[in-house]
C-alpha cells in the first residue's frame, strides 16, 4: 500500500480525499506533516495535466494554506507564491504567510512587488506596516489609500497588524485600529492564526466572541474558566480534547481521543496539554510526557499546563516558569508566577 505522500506523487490533480487527510492530520496536531502531504499535493497539481474536475473551494483554501506554510518556514518564496496561486490565496494572504512564519524579509518582498501592481492594495499595506523593521510610524502606512471600513480584510492580516500595533503602541492603539477595519472571520483550521488571535483576546484587542470555538477553548483553557455550553461535535480532535481535559477529564471520550493522539508521538502543544491534563486526572505518572512538552516552542497553554504538572521544586519548572514570564496574559496565567 502507497504512503500517503506516495500516493500524492502518483495523483493526477487535486485529489481532494488526499487534502482532506492532509486536513486530518492537521487537525490531530501533526502539523509539520499535514504541511508537508499538502506541499506534495500542490507541487504534483502544478505539473499536471489541465482540465481536471476543480476542489471544492473551502476544501482548496484550507489545504492551499498548509502548502503555503510549508513553503513559507522554508523560505521559498517561488514555492510560496506559487502555491498560494494555485489555492486561490491572495498576493497579500502569501506575505502575510510568510510574516507568520517568521520571514519578515520574504513577507516584506512579496507585499511590495504587490504593492508596485497595485498602489491601492490595503492589505499589502498592512503587511508592511506591520513589518517588525518598519521605521515610519504604523498609522503612516494607511495614507492616501481608502478608508479601511471599506475593504474586508484577512483575519490573519489582521492579526498580525494588531500584534505590530500592540508592540509599539500599546494594548489600546491595537484594539481601536483593528475596530476601524473589516476582518474576515477567523478559520476554524487555520491553527497558527487561532493562537494569535487568542493573544490578542486574552489582551482584550479584539473581541472574545469574534472567536470560533476552537480559540475559544483555547482561551479559557487559558483563563482557567469552564467552556460555556457548546457542543464539541464538530471540533478537530486536538481542540475537543482541550476541551474536554478541562471539563470531563475522565470521560470514555476524553480517554479514547488521549489514546488516540498520543500513538503518533505528539509535538503540538495543544495535544500535549491536553495529554498531561488527562493523565494528572487519572492519576498516572507524567514524567516521559513533560519531557516531550519541555523540548518544544515556548506556549502559554502547553509551559501553563507544564507549571501545574510539575513538582516545585523541579529544575525543569524553573526553566519552564521563565519562559511562561514572557507569555502569561491572563490573570490566571500570572497567579502561576506568583
Amino acid at each position: 500500500m502507497l504512503s500517503l505522500t506516495q500516493s500524492v506523487e502518483h495523483a493526477p490533480r487535486l485529489d481532494a480525499a488526499v487534502a482532506r487527510s492532509a486536513l486530518s492530520l492537521a487537525a490531530e496536531g501533526q502539523l509539520g506533516h499535514a504541511r508537508r502531504v499538502a506541499a506534495a499535493l500542490f507541487d504534483a497539481r502544478a505539473h499536471a495535466a489541465r482540465g481536471s474536475p476543480p476542489l471544492d473551494e473551502p476544501l482548496r483554501i484550507s489545504v492551499g494554506r498548509l502548502a503555503a506554510d510549508e513553503a513559507a518556514e522554508r523560505g521559498d518564496g517561488a514555492a510560496l507564491e506559487r502555491r498560494a496561486l494555485a489555492a486561490h490565496l491572495t498576493p497579500a494572504d502569501a506575505a502575510a504567510r510568510a510574516a507568520l512564519a517568521g520571514r519578515p524579509d520574504l513577507a516584506r518582498a512579496i507585499a511590495t512587488t504587490t504593492l508596485a501592481a497595485d498602489p491601492n492594495d490595503f492589505s499589502a499595506r498592512m503587511i508592511l506596516a506591520s513589518d517588525p523593521n518598519a521605521r515610519a510610524d504604523l498609522a503612516t502606512a494607511f495614507a492616501g489609500t481608502p478608508s479601511p471600513a471599506t475593504h474586508s480584510v484577512s483575519a490573519l492580516v489582521c492579526s498580525l497588524f494588531g500584534r505590530a500595533i500592540l508592540r509599539t503602541s500599546g494594548a489600546a492603539a491595537a484594539h481601536a485600529a483593528l475596530a476601524s477595519i473589516t476582518c474576515d472571520p477567523i478559520p476554524r483550521d487555520d491553527t497558527p492564526v487561532l493562537s494569535l488571535a487568542v493573544d490578542l483576546a486574552a489582551r482584550s484587542i479584539i473581541d472574545e466572541s469574534s472567536l470560533p470555538l476552537e480559540a475559544r477553548i483555547e482561551l479559557a483553557w487559558r483563563k482557567r474558566e469552564p467552556l460555556h455550553s457548546s457542543p464539541l461535535g464538530n471540533l478537530d480532535a486536538r481542540h475537543e480534547l482541550l476541551a474536554r481535559a478541562q471539563s470531563e477529564p475522565l470521560s470514555a471520550r476524553s480517554i479514547d481521543l488521549a489514546r488516540k493522539l498520543a500513538r503518533r508521538t505528539p509535538v503540538d502543544p495543544i495535544v500535549l496539554a491536553s495529554l498531561l491534563a488527562v493523565a494528572r486526572a487519572r492519576g498516572q505518572t507524567v514524567n516521559e510526557l513533560a519531557r516531550a512538552a519541555e523540548h518544544g516552542a515556548a506556549n502559554p497553554v502547553l509551559d501553563a499546563t507544564l507549571l501545574d504538572a510539575l513538582p516545585s521544586a523541579a529544575p525543569e519548572r524553573i526553566r519552564v516558569r521563565a519562559r511562561f514570564a514572557g507569555l502569561a496574559i491572563t490573570p490566571a496565567e500570572r497567579a502561576l508566577l506568583r
